[in-house]
């Protein structure tokens, strides 16, 4: 709610409510958070497995770099899995 929209018949009233409003955006924010977090969490069956990931641009003006950083990637997940 808009607070400039509002009459108040005092200073304290104006206080209460905007104090209000942002105890309101405080709840939201820390359910946001805590959603976050917990969307996080993975199965504990995959402990061993180590996902990596890489925004590559391949396609366009600098498809070069991108193409040469997801081969360097590759080539390291071959080079740690020992079958280079």
């Amino acid at each position: 709610m808009n607070c400039q929209n509002i009459i108040y018949y005092s200073q304290v009233e104006k206080f209460i409510h905007e104090k209000r409003d942002l105890m309101k955006l405080k709840k939201f924010t820390l359910g946001a958070v805590v959603a976050a977090i917990l969307a996080g969490c993975g199965n504990a069956a995959d402990s061993n497995t180590v996902k990596i990931g890489g925004n590559f641009e391949l396609t366009g003006n600098v498809a070069t770099y991108g193409t040469s950083m997801n081969n360097g990637a590759q080539l390291a997940v071959e080079q740690k899995k020992g079958s280079y």
